[in-house]
């Protein structure tokens, strides 16, 4: 059983390195959206760049808010810092695999990994917040044609909760320091 596994396996990734030969796009533009686990959402877009085949530099820009519909904001029932927006801007380093599955010429799966920095405007309702934070992100990316859907998991110290805030009762309340998101990008190549 493991032997048939193991060929199989073998044949799928045979046929994944031949497609992967085929074309190849050095740009890429991109649109994400990101929900995290302090319920704030992220909208951004960016681009990226891959001078070397398996190896892209890139940015975002977005926002970072919590004017989402949906959500338990148990946290911070207390709190009177109203709607919270930031500005933020993410330089990354791309990492991802050749297809580890091909479901034709032109359609692939990719797993990926992206260290990440995050600039992120000061909050104005949250004294000591910080404007730098660390990102790491890891997914599975589609591939159709120009085409790349990505889905993907995101661990960082951003939270747009950043900082202390300020209570009904007039106390000081230390923000989230660590959070967790899913995010799903879109994204078009060109430029070959």
């Amino acid at each position: 059983m493991i032997m048939i596994a193991c060929a199989v396996m073998a044949a799928v990734n045979i046929k994944a390195e031949v497609y992967e030969e085929a074309e190849w796009y050095r740009a890429e533009a991109l649109v994400t959206w990101e929900l995290n686990t302090d319920f704030h959402s992220g909208y951004y877009l960016g681009a990226m760049w891959t001078p070397v085949k398996y190896v892209g530099i890139g940015a975002s820009l977005g926002v970072a808010t919590d004017k989402i519909s949906f959500g338990d904001d148990s946290d911070f029932d207390d709190v009177s810092h109203g709607d919270v927006v930031r500005w933020v801007c993410k330089p990354t380093l791309h990492l991802r695999t050749p297809r580890i599955f091909s479901l034709g010429p032109e359609v692939g799966f990719h797993l990926f990994l992206s260290p990440e920095m995050i600039f992120a405007s000061r909050s104005r309702r949250f004294v000591g917040s910080d404007w730098k934070y660390w990102s790491g992100a890891a997914g599975i990316m589609l591939s159709c044609d120009r085409t790349t859907i990505s889905l993907g998991y995101r661990l960082t110290n951003f939270s747009i909760f950043d900082g202390r805030y300020l209570t009904e009762s007039g106390e000081y309340k230390e923000g989230k320091n660590l959070t967790h998101s899913v995010f799903l990008t879109v994204g078009y190549k060109f430029c070959d």
